[in-house]
């Protein structure tokens, strides 16, 4: 299932009303924006469900990013920052003629998991391994 809107709050809401009235309901979404998760966290809170026993639910999350999920959800925290540096080197080396083994690099998450109680998040943060995403 994928969103026709742009990345809003307002959107992520819309977009999970949309896909939990279908008939073939998912037991698990990966949602891929930060913003719309929380959006569409917070309608999963007003239909009633009941995360993660109804759905589980994981969220990509830019690091640094200071949204909080009115459900609990593992995130997946995205450091764009070795992205980029990966990015140059890569650049660098092309512009050079250098030869390159791959085009592919591994840039590990980290992963997150958030639980809310009264409002108030506590974050328990693991780093990804390689083992757990690729399984």
């Amino acid at each position: 299932f994928r969103a026709e809107e742009f990345a809003s709050d307002g959107a992520g809401s819309r977009q999970f009303q949309r896909l939990w009235a279908m008939n073939d309901r998912p037991e698990a979404l990966l949602i891929a924006d930060d913003i719309m998760a929380q959006g569409a966290t917070r309608a999963m809170m007003e239909l009633g469900i009941r995360v993660p026993r109804d759905l589980a639910v994981m969220v990509e999350m830019n690091r640094w990013s200071s949204l909080v999920y009115p459900a609990p959800v593992v995130a997946l925290e995205i450091d764009f920052d070795p992205v980029g540096i990966a990015a140059a080197e890569l650049a660098v080396r092309l512009a050079r003629g250098e030869p390159v083994e791959t085009p592919h690099r591994w840039i590990k998450p980290k992963i997150r998991i958030y639980e809310m109680a009264d409002s108030s998040a506590t974050v328990a943060t693991q780093p990804a391994t390689e083992e757990l995403l690729c399984k």
